[in-house]
This record gives structure tokens, sequence and C-alpha cells, in this order.
């Protein structure tokens, strides 16, 4: 699974588009939902859950991507928040639906059913004008896609985030679809963009070990097993919705920055093992404070490793940084699973707030996006660095 995450996921939608990709993911993750329903086997229970595991973040990843291409740089925040706090919406929806239904096969149709609003949207949307023109070169189609967003929002203009097609015309015009292979060599030619993309997978990995640490042992840590799952989607809703203020209005990276160094802090303060009347805790408190720093981060750094990320070479660098996600997804539930009983609990939230503080003083290396036109190529990460330049510097009067 880990191999596809990496070296095929993250190259499907660089080599066979956006729309593409995620319609592909969203089929054979409808495909893989209707035959879970009929598993006759905990086996073949299993083995369809991981491929639907893959589909699933197949799916995402295209449709996040292809989302955000859609997307003027003035809206992004909203667009990037509005989808996470559906995810967290998801996250209580079927938390309640599995307090209500008590049938696992029921719960699949319920997914099936989900699926559909995603799978109409991405059938109805063009595909994404920065992939059809960059990476593609075709320049008529990334104008028809443009025509058509222009026609839904009531207007004739075909620009994106305000900029004509001409975009970086010394670098791209004239030039054919650059092959596969050709494309890897980019991360050697360009060190800035290599960097930026390891650093990326370890913030990565971060939220995911820290997220996906604690999804699982929920209710070990509260006494009540349904509402010590609930409060954490709510808290997700919270701060999906409330991260888009500081995204917008202060900056990508001081608001990344601040959600990995809270959830360090707060894991840190968790080591104090107080009981207070109820169910809570402070272990519980402090960890779910430091979930919702972890949250943050997962929804913040979604959008910043797009802004970040060189349109030719987005799908890899994405497909890349869900693969180091996936890691601390799996080695996350051992943590806090396995090594808790046999080694420390001290010992691994202390691993927790190490990687946490460590990935917020990373983010200090990476350069600030808000306001940044997103880089179409590998030449433009080095320049992503550079002071932003005025309007009239970036488009001089011809």
């Amino acid at each position: 699974k880990q191999w596809y995450q990496r070296r095929v996921r993250g190259n499907l939608f660089d080599v066979f588009g956006r729309r593409r990709g995620a319609l592909a993911g969203l089929a054979v993750l409808l495909l893989f939902n209707c035959i879970i329903i009929g598993s006759t086997s905990i086996i073949m229970f299993m083995v369809m859950r991981v491929l639907w595991g893959i589909a699933l973040m197949t799916a995402m990843d295209g449709i996040f991507v292809f989302m955000m291409e859609h997307t003027a740089s003035n809206h992004r925040t909203i667009t990037n928040g509005g989808y996470q706090l559906f995810w967290a919406l998801g996250y209580i929806f079927i938390t309640a639906c599995a307090y209500l239904i008590q049938s696992w096969r029921w719960l699949q149709v319920v997914n099936c059913v989900m699926l559909v609003i995603p799978t109409v949207a991405v059938l109805i949307l063009p595909e994404s004008p920065y992939y059809a023109f960059v990476t593609l070169k075709q320049e008529d189609q990334a104008k028809d896609s443009l025509r058509w967003l222009a026609r839904l929002h009531g207007t004739e203009q075909s620009t994106v985030d305000g900029v004509t097609l001409i975009v970086e015309e010394e670098e791209t015009e004239g030039k054919e679809q650059v092959p596969f292979l050709e494309s890897l060599k980019d991360f050697i030619k360009y060190k800035e963009m290599l960097l930026q993309t390891l650093i990326q997978v370890y913030l990565w990995f971060v939220v995911g070990i820290s997220y996906y640490g604690f999804t699982f042992v929920w209710g070990e840590i509260g006494s009540n097993f349904y509402l010590s799952y609930l409060l954490p989607g709510i808290a997700e809703a919270f701060i999906y919705t409330l991260m888009v203020i500081p995204l917008k209005y202060i900056g990508r990276r001081p608001t990344l920055a601040t959600f990995y160094l809270t959830a360090g802090i707060a894991f840190l303060v968790s080591l104090v093992n107080i009981e207070i009347p109820g169910f809570l805790s402070v272990e519980y408190l402090a960890c779910l404070i430091g979930s919702i720093g972890v949250s943050g981060g997962f929804g913040s750094v979604y959008m910043y490793s797009v802004e970040l990320a060189p349109t030719a070479h987005r799908g890899k660098i994405l497909g890349n940084c869900h693969f180091g996600s996936q890691i601390g997804a799996v080695l996350g539930p051992i943590s806090t699973v396995i090594l808790v009983d046999k080694w420390s609990r001290e010992g691994v939230m202390i691993v927790f707030a190490v990687l946490c503080l460590v990935g917020g003083l990373l983010i200090l290396r990476l350069p600030e996006t808000k306001g940044r036109p997103v880089p179409n190529t590998a030449a433009e990460v080095k320049r992503s660095r550079q002071p932003k330049k005025t309007e009239s510097e970036r488009y001089p009067a011809a």
C-alpha cells in the first residue's frame, strides 16, 4: 500500500489529469464499498478495506488538488477551511451513525450513498486550467475551462487569479509536455524544491502519527466511549472553521507553525496525571488541545503544500506527502496502543511532543505563500523565497 501511495497515486494526477484521477478514485472506492457490503468472511472484509483505503486516499488527493486549482488565491483559505470542515462533519456524522446503526453493513450502505455527492461535483466541473496549460501545454483546453468557470460566475473574464494564461512565457511557450522521467530530474536539479518537499513530507508524517495515534484510543482515555470520540470531532469542526481567519489575514507559515507548537506543548502538559471530577482528566483535556493543534496542522498543511508545490509536480509532491502521513497513520496506533503498554506512556507523549515542536521550527524554513501566485514550474520554486514583488513589478505595463 505504501509503495502505491508514493509511486503511483501521486503520479496519477500529473500523468492522467486531476479530474480523471479523482473520478477513477471515486469509481473504485464505490466498487470496493459495494463489495465490502457483501463480504462473507473476515479475510475478504480486511482485504477489501485495504483496497478501499487506497481508493479513498486516491480520491481525496485528486479532489483536493482539483478543487484548489479551481479556486482563486484570495479564496483558497475559505475553500480549504470548507473542505476540512466537511471532513470533521463527516467524522461527527459517522460517529452518530455508528451509535444509531448497529449493523456495519448498513454503515457501508450509508457510505455508498454519500459518495454520490463528490462524484457528481467532479463530473460537472471541467479539467483544471492550471494542469491543462502548464502540464499538458494545451492552451485551448485551459481557455475552455476558464470560460466555463467565467460563465458560472456570470463574467466573461478568462483569467485565473487576475493573471492571463501567459504564465512565465519564457519557460512554457513552445515546449512540449515534459516526460515523466524527465520531470523527476527536476528534484535533483532544483535543490530548493527537493528540500521543501522533504520538509513537507516530515510535516505530514507528524500530523499523521499524531492524528491517528489518538483517533483509535479516545475511548480508552475518556470514560464514555461515544462521547470521547464525539468531542474530538466537534473540536475538529471548530478549528477547521476558525483557522480560516489566521490563514487569510496572518499568513500560512505563522499559523501552521503555531498549530504544531501548540500541539507539542499540549502533549508535554498531558504528562500531568490529575483526575477531574466527571469523565475528564488533565491528560484527556491536554490531549484534546493537542489534537486540535494537530487537526489545525492537518487542515493547514493541505493548502500550504498545494501552494508550495509547482503545478507540473504537484501530484508527485502531494503523493509523497501523503506517503509520509500514511507511514505516520500506521505508526500512530502502534505507538498509543502497543508502546504505551510495552514501554511507557510518558515516553510516547514526549516523542509526540518533540516531533511536533521540531515540525513547528522546520516550518520557519519554508517561504510564506499568502498573497503570492502558486509556482507553475520547478524553476519558480527557487524564486518563492525571494522578496514579494508588487503588482507593478509582477505585471509591468506594456
